[in-house]
């Protein structure tokens, strides 16, 4: 056989950017580039690739108080879910804004958005009112200020429908006469002069999900809620648009915000729970001790300067009456260290609710573990609150400190502290994308990370040298892709054939080269009756499939040259592998590829051709 062309095989290389985004939407771009049989052109300079993703999926601590912060929204069951949200008297008199996201799983019923300043025995009129709801009768929004005399309104032009979010903002200003309310950045054509009638101090709080009192009509809310931003000015149109689009907005006049990206906590119900207030017989102060066993205070492995050491011979445990409110969320926490086998896992328990809060795990010996879940009681009062191991013959010996029941209420992310209450509402993580960031400083922060990634424009490679088809021989060729990116979290290569078998002329083919259980081979080995094309990799990435201990290979950090040999496939088989960024050098990966025609084989002479796919992925 004669290989006399310019190439055995050309490369049809595919650049290709995927991101992993934490749970939010981002954005792709993929460059093809097609290589012509005969000669490749890549047609012009490299490209590169970038995608944005959220990163405020991440929970820490914020902040001087304790919170936490995520992307979510609360979440309202239509039947007695609401929020009650500090005081009313952040909001102006004169000229305000309020502005919030939503969405209704149903319409059947008339459905408090937020409200405030109805404090009425009807619940309808006689007093003031701010509001802004979906109508049952028509399925639009209704919106103003409202009074007994002069209803000042502002509806939607055409109906909402259910599970889809809407941006709502009211606007009112009583020195430029007007109340109007746009919806997803668009002034809608209804909106009533703004009167000054009977417009006092109100005297309750601001309300998300209900009408006020809830015993009248309800209108709860079966749907969700996000971003709620209360200003003491009125916006301009521009920044309602800003708003819309999940853009920064001047915080000035900024008088309450909340984005349910942050759960505050409230007062501790545990008395005593870190365990410093003294002891008596070896029990903390404030604490009952149930079981049989030997209770003693723990000063040298606390967590802070003294915890409770339990050596338990019959379900020792400890306890106390905490007061809770049934229908509010609350963090139970506790931090357990288990000194020697407990034979039933820690946990905690609310007796008057029957039901385990959270577990931990009874193996982990000679560490601190922290048990912690979030519930809402069943029942209200002062309830009994176990830590320990609530199991009838358990055993063992364990430490506990650090023990706190608090409630969960919703931050205000601005420079106030109006935090709410919830009652019975939840966090979902569905949100509208223009919510889902963090306000810092006042501003809604852009806290979309650009990461880019592009690799390298090779050359068409040429198995030499030529053999011929009667005696055979051996065809050699490399390439080198160098992939760059900032991403943090680092890429990966990988590499596949468009056919199989990948080397073929017209109807005849050499076979992939195929060793043992797809282990790569440490040398290359083809037998004289057979013609084979495979590769190896090398480069400073290279994974470990191809790396070898100096006589095998998927073993060992080595990386010798022209060893450890696997086949193509159609499937993408991965060849390097980083764990962070390269920017701006690079990391290039070598593939070697290797054509062999046994001396018996008599291989049709002809042009061989193989088209592989490179891929480059950003982690």
């Amino acid at each position: 056989m004669q290989i006399k062309s310019s190439k055995i095989f050309n490369i049809l290389l595919v650049f290709s950017l995927m991101l992993f985004p934490f749970e939010n939407t981002y954005s792709m771009q993929s460059t093809n580039y097609i290589i012509d049989k005969d000669s490749i052109n890549f047609g012009g300079t490299e490209e590169s690739t970038s995608a944005s993703y959220k990163l405020s999926d991440t929970m820490g601590e914020i902040g001087t108080g304790e919170s936490e912060e995520k992307c979510a929204s609360m979440s309202f069951d239509g039947t007695d879910d609401y929020v009650g949200i500090g005081s009313n008297s952040m909001i102006s008199q004169t000229e305000g804004t309020i502005s919030l996201w939503f969405k209704v799983n149903e319409i059947d019923k008339d459905q408090i958005l937020i409200i405030s300043g109805e404090n009425s025995a009807d619940g309808e009129s006689n007093k003031d009112k701010i509001f802004m709801m979906v109508r049952s009768s028509d399925n639009k929004i209704d919106s103003g200020w409202q009074t007994a005399s002069e209803p000042d309104k502002a509806p939607s032009n055409d109906p909402v429908v259910t599970n889809r979010w809407y941006n709502a903002t009211l606007i009112w200003s009583l020195s430029s006469n007007m109340v109007r309310l746009y919806v997803n950045g668009a002034i809608q054509s209804g909106g009533d002069v703004l009167t000054s009638d009977n417009k006092n101090t109100w005297v309750d709080a601001l309300v998300l999900g209900r009408a006020m009192p809830a015993a009248i009509n309800d209108n709860f809310l079966d749907g969700s809620v996000d971003d709620v931003r209360i200003y003491n000015r009125a916006l301009s149109a521009d920044e309602v648009t800003d708003l819309y689009n999940g853009n920064q907005v001047d915080d000035t006049g900024l008088v309450g915000y909340w984005g349910f990206d942050g759960a505050a906590l409230g007062t501790d119900s545990v008395t005593n729970g870190d365990f410093e207030s003294g002891f008596t017989d070896g029990l903390a102060s404030g604490w009952s001790k149930t079981g049989t066993g030997t209770f003693s205070q723990e000063t040298s492995i606390a967590r802070n300067s003294s915890a409770q050491r339990i050596l338990s011979t019959n379900n020792a445990e400890i306890y106390q009456s905490i007061r809770i409110v049934a229908g509010k969320p609350y963090r139970f926490t506790s931090w357990v260290y288990v000194v020697s086998a407990l034979n039933y896992n820690p946990r905690m328990y609310l007796v008057t609710d029957n039901v385990t809060i959270a577990s931990g795990d009874k193996s982990l010996v000679g560490e601190w573990q922290k048990i912690e879940a979030d519930y809402t009681p069943v029942n209200s009062g002062n309830l009994i609150f176990y830590v320990g191991m609530l199991t009838s013959g358990g055993t063992g010996e364990y430490v506990v400190d650090d023990v706190s029941v608090k409630e969960i209420g919703i931050e205000d992310q601005s420079s106030n502290t109006n935090d709410g209450t919830i009652y019975g509402a939840t966090f979902t993580t569905d949100t509208p994308s223009a919510t889902c960031s963090i306000l810092n400083a006042g501003y809604r922060q852009d806290d979309t990370f650009i990461s880019t990634i592009s690799i390298s424009s090779p050359d068409d490679v040429i198995l030499g040298p030529s053999f011929g088809g009667i005696l055979g021989g051996i065809g050699t060729g490399s390439a080198d892709w160098t992939v760059t990116t900032d991403d943090p979290a680092g890429y990966q290569v990988s590499i596949k054939a468009t056919t199989t078998p990948a080397l073929i002329f017209s109807a005849y083919s050499f076979a992939d080269y195929m060793p043992g259980a797809g282990i790569p081979d440490y040398d290359w080995t083809v037998t004289s009756s057979a013609s084979e094309f495979g590769y190896s990799v090398e480069g400073t990435n290279t994974v470990s499939k191809f790396l070898d201990n100096g006589t095998s290979c998927d073993t060992g950090s080595g990386n010798a040259s022209d060893k450890c040999w696997l086949g193509f496939s159609t499937s993408d088989e991965s060849v390097a592998t980083s764990s962070s960024s390269n920017d701006p050098s690079g990391t290039a990966t070598t593939i070697k590829f290797r054509a062999e025609a046994g001396s018996q084989r008599m291989q049709q002479d002809g042009t061989y051709i193989a088209t592989v796919v490179v891929t480059a992925v950003s982690l």
